[in-house]
């Protein structure tokens, strides 16, 4: 009874206690001293407003702030008295009403304080630590929300590495060496990214087993070989022959490429619904990089291949799709039903907004330790519900870079053998390591991305320490170099901040709590040292992550040790694309009914830009923050909609047009009306008209 019992069962008991102990009249006059004490000055401090203006309160108002009470749990009790001194202080009350009042209340908080149900401060901690109740949705997996009209599984076609022969797959190592290795013979273009190597070779093998599988004139595996996709035209398959049959060749061969090219986009619009021009143009670079490994022998520098015929007839293919790509852009069209991704923002919310508010924040509190009986939760699941806060929290409190950044990030699990004179002797030390220590491009380059924590950050000193996300490893950190994002530590509702969030998912959660089990505390905090309790997680530990991160180059130091910001909780591995995005997907759909991914809130990020009417100096910061230009955010993420774009010009012209056409110019600036005037000269004395006459004479 005592965790749920309300201000107004309160009153009534207390009310019963009075009249057992007093006469009735006496009784009823403290009762009622009470109750406007309580209705006047302590109410309104808990968020209960007057309709009525008038000294004394009508009985509606009595009424509303008798209903008032049946809100309010015994828990607002235990700070009642500082309160009652702030509502003291600002009431306009005369020194005896001021007198009468606070003397009622406080023979009230006398007589609550001995009642068998009055909260001790060990129930109250034990309630702070409970997660609200789930609300289940019945949603299963955001599977069941499909995005596109295709029916069915999606067809899978790819060539896989155990069933390539021998040759091709010499073909497909070479070909991977070329696009991303740093030096390679005969290259006349710049390597790419690992990532950007991937998603080529992936396409590259799905064009393949199409190849040996779907197409109608199929080829057979053994056979199969690049040269199938792109042909292959020799400057000695040339040297025999006239200019014009040399065109005939060529003709014949661009008409092959064309001819399964077509065929093979029209089988996957059939068999996967697969009409986007970006997954066209993905196919296309992929076909037209097969092309520049086949023909590296013919060319000496990158404008060669314009001079290959079926290289032209690529550039072709993909001007067609590039131009259907920005057509799709400018008209808002997408392949998927965006409807499915983007959130029903409530009335006086945008999307980020409403996201904060029904993922972001229960998903903080879902991080609490104990369930809502009061018992501790289990240390791993713990563990994953803060792992999933703040890979939220990271993408919507902050502008977000593309998920590779996050999905990536490493934090330090060695610390240098003397600490740094900054870090305090009670200080949790997550440094980044040294440049010598890191990761590195093959040109000397930094290539990985780091979470570390502070205490002196380019010549400010943080007593209380600072989280920085150093990125170097994004898409576009050729353009924009190494980006460093300070991360603020927000404070919440119940007393706890952002930082302490992340500290008990990188070190665990210790607390002076519990029966069993316990430990003496001797970390790093000092307001714990000494103290009995218990580890209700280790955090990230729980999910014995497979540490350290390894270098493609080489093994890290004996003394330096990497691990992954959000490794899998059930495996311990570098979360892949998909797993990493799912996570989202799946939150958001079990709670909005939406398929959300980190992508999408890039839009968002840059639609709650235009919708609150950021200024042009806050739109290029914010379109640094996220990795790209202005003109990015705007033609790209920007997905306002035709109302919102439109209501910024309604608004000015009410303001500029229709308000100037309501107030119009005063009369006194027209002539006066003759008659008028006598009139008025009539109702005046003969003293007051002469004196007008003089001063008309003198003008």
């Amino acid at each position: 009874m005592g965790k749920f019992i309300t201000l107004y069962e309160i009153c009534e008991l207390y009310f019963e206690a009075v009249r057992h102990q007093h006469p009735p009249r006496q009784a009823e006059h403290i009762i009622n001293e009470f109750r406007s004490a309580l209705f006047r000055l302590l109410l309104p401090e808990w968020g209960f407003v007057r309709k009525s203006q008038g000294r004394k309160m009508t009985d509606a108002d009595v009424r509303a702030a008798t209903d008032h009470t049946k809100t309010l749990c015994v828990q607002r009790l235990l700070k009642v008295r500082a309160l009652l001194e702030k509502a003291l202080a600002a009431a306009t009350l005369s020194q005896a009403s001021r007198n009468t009042y606070g003397n009622r209340l406080e023979q009230f908080f006398q007589w609550a304080e001995q009642q068998s149900w009055w909260p001790c401060e060990r129930l109250l901690r034990i309630q702070a630590q409970c997660r609200p109740p789930r609300q289940l949705s019945g949603r299963r997996h955001y599977s069941d929300l499909p995005l596109t009209s295709r029916k069915g599984q999606y067809l899978r076609y790819r060539l896989v590495e155990a069933e390539t022969p021998s040759a091709l797959q010499t073909q497909l190592e070479e070909l991977d060496r070329l696009l991303a290795a740093p030096r390679f013979p005969g290259r006349v273009f710049n390597p790419v990214k690992p990532i950007t190597r991937d998603t080529y070779m992936k396409d590259v093998r799905l064009l393949l087993g199409f190849f040996y599988q779907h197409k109608q004139e199929p080829v057979l595996l053994h056979q199969l070989k690049l040269e199938d996709l792109v042909p292959l035209v020799t400057e000695d398959d040339l040297e025999e022959l006239s200019c014009r049959q040399q065109k005939k060749l060529w003709r014949e061969k661009q008409l092959y490429l064309e001819s399964w090219l077509c065929e093979y986009f029209e089988f996957i619009r059939v068999h996967n619904h697969s009409t986007s021009p970006s997954t066209q143009l993905g196919k296309l670079i992929a076909v037209q990089r097969v092309a520049y490994y086949l023909y590296r022998h013919q060319v000496s520098r990158k404008g060669d291949y314009r001079s290959i015929p079926l290289l032209v007839t690529i550039e072709d293919e993909i001007s067609k799709v590039v131009a259907l790509k920005k057509r799709w852009e400018k008209t808002k069209t997408h392949a998927a039903n965006q409807e499915h991704k983007w959130p029903e923002a409530v009335e006086g919310e945008t999307a980020l907004t409403t996201l904060r508010r029904a993922i972001v924040e229960p998903l903080r509190l879902e991080c609490r330790p104990r369930r809502k009986d009061g018992v501790f939760r289990e240390p791993f699941v713990i563990a994953i519900s803060h792992q999933h806060y703040l890979k939220w929290s990271l993408l919507t409190d902050l502008p977000p870079r593309r998920q590779k950044a996050y999905r990536t990030t490493k934090i330090a699990l060695s610390c240098p053998v003397v600490r740094p004179a900054e870090v305090p002797t009670e200080g949790c030390c997550f440094p980044l390591p040294p440049p010598e220590e890191r990761e590195k491009n093959h040109d000397g380059t930094l290539a990985d991305n780091y979470l570390y924590k502070t205490y002196l950050y380019k010549g400010s000193v943080y007593p209380q320490g600072l989280w920085i996300l150093e990125l170097t490893s994004f898409k576009t950190d050729a353009t924009y170099g190494v980006y460093s994002m300070m991360i603020p530590d927000r404070p919440f509702e119940d007393g706890s901040t952002s930082y302490e969030h992340l500290d008990r998912y990188l070190c665990g959660w210790w607390m002076p709590e519990g029966n069993k089990k316990l430990q003496t505390y001797d970390w790093w905090e000092p307001q714990l040292q000494g103290r009995r309790g218990r580890w209700v997680t280790k955090g990230r530990a729980e999910f014995e992550p497979q540490d350290s991160c390894e270098t493609p180059h080489r093994q890290q130091s004996a003394i330096w040790r990497s691990g992954y910001l959000f490794p899998v909780p059930n495996t311990g591995l570098l979360a892949s694309g998909s797993s990493f995005s799912g996570s989202f997907e799946r939150t958001s759909y079990q709670i909005l009914a939406k398929r959300i991914t980190p992508h999408m809130l890039r839009y968002m990020w840059a639609t709650w830009a235009f919708q609150v009417g950021l200024n042009d100096q806050e739109l290029r910061s914010l379109a640094y923050a996220m990795g790209h230009s202005v003109e990015t955010l705007r033609n790209m993420y920007e997905r306002c909609t035709p109302e919102e774009k439109l209501r910024p010009i309604y608004e000015a012209i009410d303001r500029h047009l229709f308000k100037q056409l309501e107030e119009p110019p005063e009369k006194a600036s027209s002539k006066p009306n003759v008659l008028t005037l006598v009139e008025d000269l009539r109702q005046l004395s003969p003293d007051e008209r002469q004196q007008i006459l003089k001063l008309a004479e003198r003008t």
